[in-house]
């Protein structure tokens, strides 16, 4: 089966973005994502524990949310961001396996992805096909980590790291 490539097609920024009644709008991400994807919010709010102004904009610092993407017609992958101000020493979810890792820049940042399985829960465990991003943003302060989920991951995931490197942090 063939899946929607974002190949010749260009890529494109989405603003990730929620709405603080005490700041207004806040940010997440300028995400980069092929020409011919959506984002879409989910039915989970979007928690946001602190922001932070840099220059005229506001940035959530820490923080988790969930989005689908779809190329209009079905969804293609879920995206679960997570936004800390400090380095975790942990990893979120355990990598059971690793199929792919490598380094690339994401708005001048060293960034770094793995594409795996990975396992989340304690008691309950669930295992989920992923690509992970984590990098740090030294102007926004804060660590950003993307987890693109779906079985789908393993064909598009170069599309994903594609439109990435046109992602704004701060």
């Amino acid at each position: 089966m063939e899946y929607p490539r974002g190949e010749g097609g260009g890529v494109k920024r989405a603003l990730l973005a929620t709405y603080n009644i005490f700041s207004g709008p806040v940010n997440i991400l300028l995400i980069g994502i092929p020409e011919n994807w959506y984002v879409h919010s989910n039915n989970a709010p979007v928690e946001v524990d602190s922001y932070r102004v840099v220059g005229e904009y506001a940035w959530v610092d820490s923080g988790h949310m969930i989005y689908g993407l779809s190329d209009g017609k079905e969804m293609l992958l879920g995206l679960e961001v997570f936004l800390d101000k400090k380095e975790r020493k942990k990893d979120r979810f355990k990598l059971l396996s690793e199929d792919k890792r490598g380094r690339f820049y994401v708005y001048g940042h060293e960034a770094e992805y793995v594409l795996g399985t990975f396992e989340k829960g304690r008691l309950s465990k669930t295992s989920f096909r992923a690509l992970r991003i984590r990098f740090y943003c030294d102007v926004s302060r804060r660590w950003i980590e993307l987890y693109y989920v779906g079985d789908r991951i393993d064909d598009l995931y170069e599309d994903v790291l594609d439109g990435l490197t046109e992602t704004m942090c701060h």
